[in-house]
């Protein structure tokens, strides 16, 4: 799928996401073949994702307006070592400081929180595909179990038809993994763009960097996936409706 990787980008996505999940709970409270309490679980668990992603906006906006500042610093400093140095030093004591950091920590926990709302959204939606089979919920529905030990389900024959659902929920579902464990986030560049990456604290108490970085691409992706698990929803219902029918 093509990605722009813009506020912008996400924004829009979001918000068609928001249209497709109210119109499903519509469809879904119509056919009547999935309980109220699982398919109001998909809709708060959507939700979510939706009312989050303004909060969201707003902690990648200023994060990425001071790393956009330390740019501006290095470029009008560039012949003039000194003067940056200064300004850098006077810095770290300032309210420029407190803000650079208080824009950091507020972009790492809006990538925390916005992929466990996604992951969550996940589970929420295989109930409604197992009410939809014919099967009855369980109380703690899984996806995991889904794409795992029951491959050979009718969900899962739903499921399978999302071209790229199961590689990148796995990759999704690892991050979330990490971070319900405990992991802190660094923010890396672009500095146009910013993103996290996991930091661990090894037990010589340093500091280490992973490879795996999550920028706003990767939320993209998740919002687009998510809605192809509607529209997936959607055309299950239309399907058993027409065959109803004949």
């Amino acid at each position: 799928m093509q990605i722009i990787e813009s506020l912008t980008q996400f924004i829009v996505d979001l918000e068609a996401f928001e249209t497709q999940l109210k119109n499903s709970s519509l469809t879904l409270s119509a056919c009547g073949k999935v309980r109220h309490s699982v398919r109001g679980r998909m809709h708060d668990c959507g939700m979510d994702i939706a009312h989050f992603g303004s909060t969201f906006c707003d902690a990648h906006t200023k994060a990425t307006a001071w790393a956009v500042d330390d740019i501006e610093i290095f470029n009008q400093t560039r012949e003039n070592w000194q003067l940056r140095f200064e300004l850098l030093r006077s810095k770290q004591d300032s309210l420029a400081a407190r803000r650079e950091e208080e824009g950091r920590r507020g972009l790492t926990v809006a990538y925390k929180a916005i992929l466990f709302f996604i992951r969550a959204f996940q589970d929420s939606a295989y109930a409604v595909l197992v009410e939809l089979t014919g099967g009855k919920a369980p109380a703690y529905p899984s996806m995991s179990r889904c794409l795992g030990k029951q491959k050979n389900g009718p969900s899962f024959q739903v499921i399978s038809g999302i071209e790229g659902y199961e590689e990148w929920f796995f990759r999704m579902r690892d991050w979330r993994n990490r971070i319900k464990s405990g992991v802190g986030f660094g923010m890396v560049g672009p500095q146009s763009n910013v993103g996290v990456a996991f930091v661990h604290i090894t037990d010589e108490n340093s500091l280490t960097f992973t490879s795996d970085t999550i920028h706003m691409r990767d939320l993209i992706e998740g919002v687009r996936f998510s809605s192809q698990l509607l529209t997936s929803i959607v055309n299950l219902v239309a399907l058993e409706t027409t065959a109803a029918k004949v």
